[in-house]
């Protein structure tokens, strides 16, 4: 069994469909809430990336919440984050200015990775 199937396994469609859709609707809504603020560039551009992740967490709650799915929140020490826990999945939110810019190594998915011992690393191809 490779990661794909335990994630298909584990993780409700119902899930994936309301997040899907959850998803876009939190980026408007923090693009919203931020222009309407009416600040300059560089307080929009610093606003932003928290306004959207407030918006995105509050999106993973709802669509977990709609399917009957343990969320928990969680604590960094800096920040608080939640937790959708879809049997071996545990799913969180990371961003990162653009599709080129990797996502930082977090403490707390380090903590995760090393609690999850059903997944042995897989073979490369």
């Amino acid at each position: 069994m490779d990661y794909g199937d335990i994630f298909k396994s584990d993780v409700p469609t119902e899930f994936l469909t309301k997040l899907g859709s959850g998803i876009f609707d939190a980026y408007l809504a923090a693009k919203r809430a931020v222009d309407d603020q009416i600040l300059g560039p560089d307080e929009r551009y610093n606003l932003m990336p928290m306004t959207r992740r407030a918006h995105v967490e509050t999106q993973l709650r709802n669509a977990a919440t709609a399917c009957g799915i343990e969320t928990t929140t969680e604590s960094s020490g800096f920040w608080n984050h939640v937790v959708i826990n879809c049997g071996r999945i545990r799913i969180t939110q990371s961003s990162s200015p653009d599709s080129s810019t990797s996502l930082r190594p977090a403490a707390y998915k380090r903590d995760y990775a090393q609690q999850q011992l059903l997944f042995p690393p897989l073979p490369r191809k």
